[in-house]
């Protein structure tokens, strides 16, 4: 575990180390990740889950979303509006239901519903991040969506990351409006924080 203590000078670091994992590992890495995921009781307690659509540096999310249609569950995956994410309900992964944002990241048509969680609508999100702590501090890459989300909906989501172990470090710079995960899920090990 590493400490660095500039967020930009982190996100670099961590950038460098996932680009380092060879894609089969990422494969192999992310289908661990998914096992672990799918024994949790966040996941067997929860039809509705908000997902998202990996792009190369993240943990691969394609078997995810495979086991959450599999299972009937709803998969919402997100959009970006400007300075903030909606989880649009998706049913099926097709390419025409998908848009390109300029970011590089596929992202569900602004026409598909919405999903908003509440106490009869609780979701489990699953999150990424380029780093994070053992004690659940996340540094995500810079514009603030998911923890604007979480800081919104947190008590009606079961939050859940999802991180390779070299996304690890020691400590991160946080901010007050910095959300911590409560469950971090790597390919060795599932962390749980506060529970």
């Amino acid at each position: 575990m590493k400490t660095i203590d500039s967020k930009n000078d982190l996100r670099s670091f961590l950038r460098k180390k996932i680009i380092e994992i060879p894609a089969a590992g990422k494969i192999q890495e992310s289908s661990k990740i998914a096992d672990r995921l799918f024994a949790l009781p966040e996941w067997k307690n929860n039809n509705l889950v908000f997902a998202f659509l990996s792009m190369e540096q993240e943990v691969q999310t394609e078997v995810i979303l495979k086991k959450i249609q599999e299972e009937g569950k709803t998969l919402a995956l997100p959009r970006m509006h400007g300075e903030t994410i909606a989880f649009h309900m998706v049913s099926s992964l097709d390419t025409s239901i998908l848009d390109m944002h300029p970011f590089g990241v596929q992202e569900p048509k602004a026409s598909l519903p919405v999903a908003i969680p509440s106490e009869a609508n609780h979701a489990l999100i699953v999150t990424p991040g380029l780093g994070f702590t053992s004690d659940g501090r996340r540094i995500g890459r810079g514009k603030g969506y998911y923890d604007r989300y979480i800081g919104k909906y947190r008590k009606y989501l079961d939050i859940v990351a999802v991180a390779f172990d070299c996304q690890m470090v020691q400590s991160i710079p946080t901010e007050i409006f910095d959300e911590p995960v409560p469950v971090l899920i790597t390919p060795s090990r599932v962390f749980r924080i506060n529970s």
